[in-house]
């Protein structure tokens, strides 16, 4: 944050603004920004932070400070980035010359875009992707990528190779991705999501992606052809020290034709993902997110065996965290009153130092 402030400072020089106008908390239900290529799908109300979302780009791979990542995007439930594209690695001598494109996060390897023919991406202006507006309306938002230029030089074989992206914001919210591809022979073809949450399999054509409550569903569809799910992490350096998992969709034979496709829908009960919760409940699990009782971490009741300081921290809910709580036999206790008696479930947030638990 200090390397933007300094960067923001050196950038725009001139004086302050004397007057601020205020636009209002509401978001539109889309964005372009042409000449980025990018594009952004939102629900109605988006400004409450609430429900599903999706950024995807085309672009070229000449950028700067580029990462080849034409066709990649990040897919958002309920504020929390499910399907990412990773960010920024540690800049290091590795980072500029012929070794920059080895490394799984700046090479389009650690996006969500495909693997042709064994080839990723290529470098350069002229490795790029065009967006074609299918549909625009308040239910729907549907694009068209031409990622083929992105991948022509590499691999001369590949006839085809495009991505549609359709947003529904009703009659319920979901994602689509459809990417097709056509070769002049036959070829390997596979197609990667990107994430930093946890998952696991739920279906034999599913997977369900979550952070906490906040979770999606993938369905994949193959149109038949058989496919194995290739799961690794991704070994970079990345500044907040998390390393992203790459989830592969590997078609089992070359072919000349083909299509991948998936579906991401919000999932409405965490019982999928956490069984906890789903004990002994009735069919709807979903806590009721307005009427939780929350007490923060510093309103602790009993404290013994010690002295926890508080500190300010800007990521805490109330921009204030405990700390120095680390010792053998340190004892913190809270009160939670609840309002009726009943079943309720326990959702703890807590933090640690990087690589610990």
């Amino acid at each position: 944050s200090a390397m933007l402030y300094q960067g923001m400072l050196e950038a725009f020089p001139g004086p302050a603004a004397t007057e601020v106008e205020d636009s209002g908390t509401d978001l539109p239900i889309r964005d372009m920004f042409e000449d980025a290529g990018v594009v952004i799908s939102r629900p109605d109300n988006a400004a409450s932070g609430k429900g599903l979302a999706i950024a995807i780009k085309a672009g070229h791979n000449d950028e700067n400070h580029n990462h080849n990542d034409v066709g990649s995007y990040v897919a958002v439930c309920n504020g929390k980035p499910l399907l990412v594209d990773p960010g920024m690695v540690q800049y290091d001598n590795l980072t500029w010359g012929e070794h920059r494109y080895k490394n799984p996060i700046m090479n389009s390897y650690g996006h969500n875009v495909p693997v042709v023919g064994g080839k990723l991406q290529d470098t350069g202006r002229e490795a790029h992707g065009t967006v074609t507006v299918l549909e625009q309306t308040p239910a729907k938002d549907s694009y068209l990528l031409d990622l083929k230029p992105a991948y022509a030089q590499s691999q001369p074989s590949l006839q085809k190779l495009t991505r549609r992206m359709t947003y529904e914001r009703k009659p319920r919210q979901a994602i689509e991705i459809v990417d097709e591809v056509a070769f002049d022979r036959p070829q390997t073809f596979e197609d990667g999501l990107v994430t930093f949450a946890k998952y696991k399999k739920t279906g034999e054509d599913a997977l369900t992606i979550y952070d906490g409550s906040d979770a999606v569903k993938v369905t994949i569809d193959t149109g038949g052809r058989p496919y194995t799910l290739k799961e690794e992490t991704l070994e970079a350096k990345l500044p907040s020290g998390k390393k992203p998992s790459r989830i592969g969709i590997v078609l089992s034979e070359p072919v000349t034709a083909a299509q991948i496709a998936y579906r991401i829908e919000p999932v409405d009960s965490p019982s999928e993902i956490n069984p906890v919760l789903a004990k002994d409940a009735a069919a709807d699990v979903s806590p009721d997110w307005d009427n939780v009782v929350r007490v923060e971490g510093e309103e602790f009741a009993l404290q013994k065996g010690g002295q926890v300081e508080l500190t300010g921290k800007h990521s805490a809910t109330n921009g204030t965290a405990l700390r120095m709580w680390n010792a053998d036999g340190h004892e913190l206790a809270w009160n939670v009153p609840v309002p009726r008696s009943g079943k309720y479930g326990l959702l703890v947030r807590y933090c640690c130092l990087r690589g610990r638990r």
